[in-house]
């Protein structure tokens, strides 16, 4: 519980892990008074609430059986969204919880049969609209396709390169950040990957947005949709050479990665 003043929004962990519940003593004053008059008991609830749960005869499998039952009926909201069997788990643990919590306060005559399962079909309700939102997000900022938009914005403002790619346009004179370099008769790309995933944190950084994968996680997206290339049989990195200096490079396809930054399209408007 929380007053929430200082509840971190927006994050899925805690979402998927807590009830929230808005009580708006300004606008509903009635509520507010009742929960002052009530604080006394809201200490002994909890251990009440977990003792009501131990004493279920049916034990463990009594809340594993929720527990699988809410998995299966979600899992198919996370499909091909990575660590999908965490998230989804996280809320399905949640769910089971809310369930718990109404069979008990209907256990003490709170609520009504009609009550309890009204507040169960709702509260699914809630939770798969934020399971909805939340993949959604998830896609619209999956790894790769963060790191394209970044790339291609920074090569479009001039502030970055990559070396072959294009030579008409390669700003030697105001020394833009070199990222990488074309291998010559390989169609691929050297990618200096980690001076791309710091431009990624300090756009997450100054959007105030949470950053949600690691460098790790990008590389493995990239490699899983067929972009990343082995540099060689167990390696996913090489030392790549370039003007008197050694870089950490991973290599990416030239045809892929030229389309993903959309620099077909831009190659295109040049002509």
């Amino acid at each position: 519980m929380s007053t929430g003043e200082d509840f971190p929004s927006g994050r899925e962990f805690v979402l998927s892990r807590v009830i929230l519940l808005d009580v708006e003593p300004d606008i509903n004053e009635k509520a507010g008074v009742q929960c002052l008059d009530e604080r006394d008991n809201y200490r002994m609830f909890m251990p009440y609430f977990l003792h009501w749960c131990l004493s279920k005869k049916e034990g463990e499998n009594y809340f594993f059986r929720i527990f699988m039952e809410k998995m299966k009926e979600l899992e198919s909201y996370v499909e091909g969204v990575p660590n999908g069997l965490r998230i989804v788990s996280n809320w399905a643990l949640n769910n089971t919880g809310f369930i718990l919590f109404v069979r008990f306060l209907k256990s003490l005559n709170v609520l009504t049969a009609d009550e309890e399962r009204g507040m169960v079909e709702e509260y699914d309700e809630i939770v798969k609209s934020n399971l909805v939102n939340l993949v959604q997000e998830l896609k619209n900022h999956r790894p790769m396709e963060v790191l394209f938009d970044i790339i291609s914005t920074e090569i479009r403002k001039g502030n970055v390169q990559i070396v072959g790619l294009n030579p008409s346009k390669e700003n030697n004179e105001y020394k833009a950040k070199v990222i990488g370099k074309v291998m010559d008769q390989k169609g691929v790309i050297a990618l200096f990957h980690r001076e791309p995933f710091r431009l990624i944190k300090k756009y997450f950084q100054d959007t105030g947005k949470d950053l949600r994968f690691t460098i790790e996680e990008l590389r493995n997206d990239l490699e899983g949709r067929g972009i990343l290339e082995r540099a060689g049989e167990k390696r996913k990195s090489a030392q790549v050479r370039l003007r008197g200096d050694r870089f950490q490079a991973w290599f990416l396809n030239m045809a892929e990665f030229k389309k993903h930054c959309c620099i077909e399209d831009w190659e295109k408007e040049d002509e």
